[in-house]
Order: C-alpha cells, then structure tokens, then sequence
C-alpha cells in the first residue's frame, strides 16, 4: 500500500510494513480528515498515519472478523473480532493508543471489548460517543453502547413472537436512532425513533397503517434528512400495496404528512423499476405537421389543401395552395365577375326601354 501527494509533489512512500500480507487492494478506510488509513492484512488490522511518518500499529489482539468503521470525530476504530467463536464488537484509539483521546481522557493503550454478543451491523454516531448495533436474540434486535466501552442499553421496545428490527440509521447529531420493526405485530412493519442511549421509550412515526399496509422494510425505506430534524418513508399506509411518500419530524411530535400522492394506475416502485403502465391510445398528428415520405434528402412539411373558403380565408396563404385549389379559385372568381355583367347589361336595356317610352 502506497500514499502519495495528490499533486506528484512528492515521490510516493509505502505504508505496510514489511511481512505484512497480502494486502487487499479494497479492504482500507480513510478517517475522516485524511491522516491516517486503517487496512486489513489477513486477519490483522493496522492503522498508519498517510504521510508515512510513523510505523504502522496492529488494532486488533483477536482475528479480525470484517467489519471496521472510524468514527466521525477521527478518534476510535470500532470493528468485529472473533471471540468465543462468534464476531464481537471492539473499539481501539484510532493510533492504538498512543496519544490522549476520547473526549478529554486518555485512551487505555489497546481494544475495549464492547459486546459478548453475535454483532450482525454496527453504524457509529456522528459524534463518536455512541456506537449502535444490531445483534440476533430470539429476533434481530437493536441496542447501543459508548464508543468507549460500557453498558449496553436495548433500543427497540419488546419484540412480538417473529418480530425483528430491520433497517436503522442514526441521526446526524447522534443523538436518535430511527429503526423498521414489526415489533407490535409479525409481518407488520412500522417506523420508529428513539434516543441513541434509551432515555426514553421509541415513539411511532408512520400513521396508522391499513389491512396489509407497511412501512418499506427493504430498498431504502427510509431517508433522514441532512439536518437529522424530519424523516421521510414510504409506505402503503392508505391504500393497500400502493406505496406512498410520507414527511414526519424524527421526535414524532406531530403526525405524519404526505408529500406525494402516487396516481391511482401508477405504483411507486419497491424494486428500483417503474411498474408496469396503462397502454395509451396513440396520439394523431395534424396532417401538415407528417413529412412527406422521401427517404432522399430533408423536405420541408407540406400543408393539408383548405376544404372550403373558411379555411382558405382563415389563414392559407396562396403561396401554400396546390395548383387544383388556385385553378378552383379562379374559375369562382371569373364566374361571378360574368354574373355582374350580366345583371349590369340587364339593368342597361331596361333603362333605355324606359327613355324610349318617355320621349314617345
């Protein structure tokens, strides 16, 4: 593994130490502000600063089991090792203890165990103090505990006979954890949140849910928001097996409110693909706007001949009309020109009778 500046302003410098292998090209996680990087070599997990000042230091005491996160604050590692046969959760001063850490303490030099327990996922609160994970009981279960070690508080409020909590995702502020469980009733998924250390009981998020309604257990059911206050869900929560969007704040101090109604022959997707739609009738193009069918070069658009001297008057321009259409026009016009003439010579005779009459 090698570091080098992003300008080439330096030759590159290698950062395992030698014997250490084999180095997996995508097992290593940057701390948040770029000085060090943690990387796995086998069941070993090392961390190094990037500049590589110093030597790598190994984490881990027990095997590495695969999960390994650094916490926002770019104080601890928190990661799974296998103990008594199952992976388990640990947390290690992200230099292996060899400087003071942890919100004004100094770190005790080597891995906190921070469970005995089977972890199954963990995700670190944006303040580093918390740590929340998921573990298998009866049911998959939530529960948190400090990034520093101490006692594990349970999350989720009691679990039906079947019931598991699914998706969770901790706030930005750390300070909540927003969880899907059908924890009142199996098979019925609900949403919840609850404070990351349990100071008190989760409240429900999502309205009351129709015969058959859920929250979307999977795909992203779930989006917090960027400043961690409102929680947006999908979930057939009026109409059974049409999902919906919906907006609530994350406290569940007011009810839930719909951002999105899905059209009645539409379904929001639970699968990333658009569901199936109505066949619509094909649209008709005006005549004038259909090109003519040369397959040589472009064409302008020709236009539909007017059918009666409305149309003609409303707008065709004599340029535009076909040949038959102008010959039409002229015979009309020449037509009533003799009619005119006609009644003008009529009207001549008649008034010469009358002088003729009047001098006799």
């Amino acid at each position: 593994m090698y570091s080098v500046p992003i300008d080439a302003s330096a030759r590159p410098v290698r950062l395992n130490p030698d014997g250490v292998d084999p180095i997996y090209e995508y097992h290593y996680r940057l701390n948040p502000d770029g000085r060090r990087v943690v990387f796995d070599a086998g069941a070993r997990l090392f961390s190094v600063p990037t500049d590589g000042g110093a030597p790598a230091v190994q984490l881990n005491h027990l095997p590495f089991a695969g999960l390994v996160d650094i916490s926002p604050d770019n104080e601890r590692v928190v990661f799974t090792s296998v103990n008594t046969g199952v992976p388990t959760l640990y947390s290690v001063p992200i230099d292996g203890g060899r400087s003071a850490h942890g919100h004004g303490r100094r770190a005790s030099g080597g891995p906190v165990q921070l469970t005995s327990s089977h972890v199954w996922s963990f995700q670190i609160g944006a303040d580093g103090r918390r740590v929340v994970y998921s573990v298998r009981n009866a049911g998959f279960e939530l529960y948190s505990v400090p990034s520093g070690g101490g006692a594990s508080v349970r999350l989720n409020a009691a679990l039906v006979a079947g019931g598991d909590v699914g998706l969770y995702e901790v706030s930005a502020d750390g300070t909540r954890v927003v969880y899907i469980a059908d924890q009142e009733q199996d098979g019925r998924f609900e949403l919840y949140s609850v404070p990351s250390d349990a100071s008190s009981p989760p409240v429900k998020l999502n309205g009351p849910l129709v015969d058959g309604g859920n929250v979307l257990p999977y795909n992203r059911g779930f989006e917090l928001s960027a400043d961690g206050t409102r929680v947006v869900y999908r979930a057939d929560q009026e109409t059974d097996g049409v999902d919906e969007l919906y907006s609530v704040p994350i406290d569940g101090r007011f009810a839930p409110r719909q951002t999105q109604r899905a059209p009645r022959r539409r379904r929001v997707p639970r699968h990333g693909r658009l569901a199936p739609q109505p066949r619509q009738r094909a649209r008709r193009l005006p005549h004038h706007a259909v090109p003519r069918r040369d397959p040589g070069a472009p064409q302008r658009a020709h236009r539909r001949p007017p059918t009666s001297a409305r149309d003609h008057t409303a707008g065709t321009s004599a340029a535009a009309t076909p040949r038959a259409t102008r010959s039409s026009s002229r015979s009309a016009r020449t037509a009533g020109a003799s009619s005119i003439s006609r009644i003008k010579t009529i009207a001549g005779r008649a008034s010469s009778t009358a002088r003729r009459s009047t001098g006799a």
